[in-house]
């Protein structure tokens, strides 16, 4: 009977799984640019709504979760700022970069494990992005604590990591066989991540260099056609300035492109602390600089309709935090994909007030 049991849920688990996988992609990258690192990324799913949120430093957090995390929920205070892009709910980002300039992104990958209950607090894969850019600076001290808390993959949809910082510094987190994996450095020869595990996408792309020595990189778009040709633009890449560099990120997006599922394409400039995005519906490219903003604890907390027709510095244009845009946004995103929609009225219960549940740290 537990045989049975278990061989149902990884059978409706690998379903969930398989369905996200065609449905929710996703690229990243990081170039070096001498020292000036850019890290691209495509954001491709169902839905576009989204916000872009301004989060504060000083503020106390716990985990919340739509499952039973079996186990403590983590608790921490954030260190640093940061700009993030959400879209299941404010405090759950895809992605984003703190004040330090790391970056964390995001994507599905495709294989379900998930980590066994252990003593460690729990964190949600999604909520862990938000909590890497609220306490650390540098990919090395992610890499250091990776182990501090138990990632547990949400909903069944299990998620990987590629992160980068000021120095130009990058790593893929993962969770092979319910343990946290770490490629950085030597370790990581391509800077390149989309929905395979890294050691696995990198082995794929040298046996098809090996069988096809002269042949243009594959077309399509599955993850490894997707892994093949990015990481020949980013080897092929030649630092310039930052015209360039943008233009270059943009169009290694662009040769990554999902069609219609592409509906986010975000271009962090880490050494100045700029992000570039641009929409499916509103291509116009929009940038915000981080050092406009006060992080400070206190006041109300900042976002942008990722669809707001605006263009160019949106730094200036982002207004007060309401829970109704938050209702909105997980209304929205639980709505529209059919194999989360059973969470959808916990999610409601739990995210659309869980930023209330933060608060300043006492000084």
């Amino acid at each position: 009977m537990r045989l049975s049991v278990g061989r149902n849920v990884y059978l409706a688990a690998l379903a969930v799984l398989l369905a996200a996988s065609a449905a929710y992609p996703c690229t990243t990258f990081v170039l070096d640019n001498g020292g000036k690192p850019v890290f691209g990324r495509n954001y491709d799913w169902y839905l576009e709504d989204g916000l872009v949120v301004a989060n504060q430093r000083g503020v106390e957090k716990t985990a919340a979760f739509l499952e039973d995390p079996k186990g403590p929920p983590a608790r921490w205070t954030s260190k640093y700022g940061s700009i993030t892009f959400d879209q299941v709910g404010r405090e759950f980002p895809c992605g984003g970069m703190n004040e330090a300039g790391l970056v964390v992104e995001v994507m599905i990958v495709l294989f379900p494990w998930q980590t066994k209950p252990d003593s460690r607090p729990v964190i949600t894969n999604m909520q862990w992005i938000q909590c890497q850019l609220d306490k650390y600076a540098t990919v090395a001290e992610v890499v250091a604590h990776a182990g501090d808390l138990r990632i547990r993959q949400e909903a069944g949809v299990p998620m990987h990591y590629l992160i980068g910082d000021a120095s130009g510094d990058c790593a893929a987190i993962e969770l092979v066989r319910g343990e946290i994996v770490c490629h950085r450095g030597a370790d990581q020869p391509n800077r390149v991540l989309t929905n395979d595990n890294y050691r696995r996408a990198r082995t794929r792309m040298l046996r098809w260099a090996a069988d096809n020595p002269v042949a243009d990189p594959p077309e399509g778009i599955g993850s490894m056609p997707r892994f093949i040709r990015t990481c020949k633009r980013v080897a092929e890449f030649v630092p310039c300035d930052q015209s360039g560099t943008l233009d270059y990120a943009f169009a290694t997006l662009k040769n990554a492109n999902m069609g219609k599922l592409t509906v986010w394409s975000i271009v962090y400039d880490i050494a100045v602390r700029r992000v570039y995005f641009r929409t499916q519906s509103r291509p116009a490219l929009r940038y915000v600089d981080l050092s406009g903003f006060d992080f400070s604890c206190g006041g109300p907390v900042k976002v942008l309709d990722i669809k707001a027709d605006l263009a160019g510095d949106v730094t200036g244009k982002f207004t007060d935090y309401t829970e109704e845009a938050n209702r909105k946004l997980v209304s929205a995103a639980f709505d529209a994909v059919w194999y989360i929609r059973h969470h959808r009225a916990k999610a409601m219960e739990l995210l659309v007030p869980y930023p209330e549940t933060t608060v300043c740290a006492e000084k």
